[in-house]
């Protein structure tokens, strides 16, 4: 079995909470070009510490501007 990458983890997670866009990059801005509001972000980021069994600071959760900062902060914790 293949070991999904923290990206196609991260994608699985976001996919759901995007209204018209079926994919993005780590390039893309999380608010300006996903469209993700404050509460479907909470909703992402509790997401993300279940699966990837991790707790994320508020000083580190104010600095997510793009995908790739996620990805970023993620494999950081799970290092």
């Amino acid at each position: 079995m293949k070991t999904r990458t923290v990206e196609e983890e991260l994608q699985e997670i976001i996919i759901p909470y995007l209204k018209d866009i079926k994919e993005f990059s780590p390039e893309d801005d999380i608010v300006d070009n996903l469209g993700i509001d404050s509460l479907d972000m909470v909703d992402i980021l509790v997401e993300i510490e279940d699966i990837f069994s991790i707790e994320l600071q508020e000083e580190e959760i104010n600095n997510l501007r793009k995908v790739k900062d996620i990805i970023s902060l993620i494999e950081k914790k799970i290092a």
